[in-house]
């Protein structure tokens, strides 16, 4: 895990990147879903991962917390294939909470593109002025 993330490099390394002493011991990662966890480290020795809409968020959450750049990346092409009506409203939000320019852009270009439809969405009349802002053009 420390090999693929700058979070669990820390945790067992030191700076000079000698294996810190207590780096047997074992770590709890608290609120997280074991079946999210267990696909991430399989992914992670094997490049391999079901990413579904049903997953999708769950999984680009704990990669974006634990700083897991490989599974970051997954879940965001596979959002950017995704993109529909129905869901770029929450993708565009889902690219901004989690820092995510890359995704935020693609969701809004698609806004952007069939803006007219979408300012019809109730959804979209929900956006804060920031997000409004944003959707424009401006990134934040």
């Amino acid at each position: 895990m420390a090999a693929c993330s700058p979070y669990f490099r820390e945790l067992y390394f030191t700076e000079d990147g000698v294996e810190k002493k207590d780096s047997s011991k074992e770590v709890v990662l608290e609120d997280v879903d074991p079946t999210i966890m267990d696909m991430i480290v399989n992914y992670l020795y094997s490049a391999d991962i079901e990413i579904t809409d049903e997953n999708v968020q769950d999984v680009f959450a704990v990669a974006n917390r634990f700083q897991i750049p490989s599974v970051f990346t997954v879940c965001v092409n596979y959002l950017q294939n995704k993109l529909s009506l129905a869901n770029c409203l929450a993708v565009f939000r889902m690219g901004l909470v989690l820092n995510c320019p890359r995704l935020a852009v693609s969701a809004r270009d698609f806004i952007a593109e069939r803006f007219e439809i979408l300012s019809k969405d109730e959804d979209f009349l929900e956006f804060q002025r920031s997000e409004l802002f944003a959707t424009s053009g401006a990134m934040p």
